[in-house]
């Protein structure tokens, strides 16, 4: 697929949400009178039943080259407090090579909630399923094992006095990249596995029903996402990664979440220049609540 033609695909799936956004529902995760957002670089606070197809992002490497990445992932709660995540493997091209990244999976359990401070928490497992993308294009042959802790909080439950930070959520997700193949070179030159690497990511949200358009809610954002290796790296790449990007959600209200931002690379070896990424999110529990939307199994 061309990238003229995934341009078209997306302009046609934002005018369906344009037409389908007629009847009411909501698009995110839920607790209590708190909504959180589906955002592009973190998972969400909770388990959901939701699927994102198309993730477009563009960007420059640190050399220049332009990368272009289109993804889709799909998340099913198997009871209420547990489900899995998958993505499927991402399409990458940077400058003239393309090809496909590892399959990447999640396992999420859901143990907090409090509808009163507008909180919920998930501890999760991810793997990256190694060899499963495209050999050519350099993908990693060892899997990687990556446990996460996944935070949302709401700023509802503030004082009167503090009214006006209601509207304000955080979000977090962290973890430990473990590959089942350590590195084991001190030349920079000679890859022999995989570093250890802390990802940490947050968001910070703020949504108001007084920024609506004919019943869309209009959330601006701003996510950052950073990789600190702890061990193994090569030499001259144990330092911090990430970007810091800043955008809107569109939520219309069938059950559908258009998000764009703007990515700012926090260094030279993050990436060249701003960048852009976008993605468009279907939630289950309004399009099909009475299939799609529940969980496989209603009690563990």
């Amino acid at each position: 697929m061309n990238l003229k033609r995934a341009l078209s695909i997306e302009a046609v799936a934002f005018v369906v949400v344009l037409i389908a956004s007629l009847a009411p529902a909501s698009a995110q995760t839920r607790i209590g009178n708190r909504v959180f957002l589906h955002t592009i670089f973190l998972g969400e606070p909770g388990v959901g039943d939701d699927l994102t197809v198309p993730s477009f992002s563009w960007s420059k490497d640190p050399d220049g080259t332009p990368s272009t990445t289109y993804s889709a992932s799909l998340s099913k709660r198997i009871t209420e407090n547990i489900g899995v995540v998958i993505s499927e493997p991402t399409w990458t091209r940077t400058g003239p090579i393309e090809g496909f990244q590892n399959l990447v999976t999640a396992l999420k359990y859901m143990p907090v909630t409090s509808l009163e401070h507008e909180m919920m928490m998930c501890v999760g497992l991810q793997v990256e399923w190694g060899d499963t993308g495209t050999k050519s294009f350099g993908v990693n042959s060892f899997s990687t094992i990556t446990p996460q802790l996944y935070i949302g909080k709401g700023f509802g439950d503030l004082p009167e006095s503090l009214s006006f930070l209601r509207p304000l959520a955080l979000t977090g997700q962290f973890g430990i990249a473990l590959p089942a193949k350590p590195n084991t070179s001190s030349d920079p030159f000679v890859v022999t596995g995989g570093a250890t690497i802390f990802n940490w990511n947050m968001s910070l949200q703020y949504s108001s029903e007084q920024l609506s358009v004919s019943g869309a809610q209009i959330s601006p954002l701003v996510e950052a996402s950073f990789n600190t290796p702890v061990a193994n790296a090569l030499p001259g790449q144990d330092i911090t990664t990430g970007t810091i990007s800043s955008g809107v959600a569109v939520s219309f209200p069938a059950g559908f979440q258009l998000t764009t931002e703007a990515v700012f690379p926090i260094n030279s070896p993050s990436g060249r220049g701003v960048g852009v990424v976008a993605s468009l999110t279907f939630t289950f529990g309004q399009l099909f609540p009475e299939t799609l939307g529940k969980p496989l199994f209603r009690r563990f």
